[in-house]
């Protein structure tokens, strides 16, 4: 019984909002518009994306492993072998930049002319798990 509860808490998973918006002078952010969401498992460190403006494309978000603030944006790319196999490809196709202080996660990708914003808290219910950069999380 106490496995089943366990197993289910590592299935679970956060919603982040990402929006269009401006960061303040002061440090503040301000909201202009939901432009899609993030998930994250519990217990990962790769956010899933999807932007309501490019449905058909997913992209995967996931720190560098040089600076914990730091993130790379990418996409998977599979093709089918010569021998019916698949071979994947991952392509980076922009940055991210944790600006702590304004609670959001700088999402530039390298087609958009301007940046999205990934909250660094979750928007699903009762369940708050605070955004740790990579490098408090392995100490924890």
């Amino acid at each position: 019984m106490n496995t089943e509860t366990n197993e289910q808490k590592n299935k679970e998973s956060f919603r982040f909002e990402i929006y269009k918006g401006k960061i303040a002078a002061d440090t503040g952010f301000t909201k202009t518009r939901t432009a899609g969401h993030a998930y994250l498992s519990s217990g990962k460190h790769s956010y899933k994306v999807k932007l309501f403006a490019l449905t058909q494309d997913r992209y995967v978000v996931v720190p560098t492993d040089s600076d914990p603030n730091q993130y790379k944006i990418l996409t998977k790319d599979e093709v089918q072998t010569k021998d019916k196999g698949k071979r994947t490809y991952w392509n980076v196709v922009g940055d991210g930049e944790v600006l702590s202080q304004a609670g959001v996660l700088k999402l530039k990708f390298d087609l958009f002319g301007e940046p999205l914003y990934m909250s660094l808290y979750p928007s699903n219910g009762g369940n708050v798990l605070p955004f740790q950069p990579m490098n408090e999380r392995s100490a924890a």
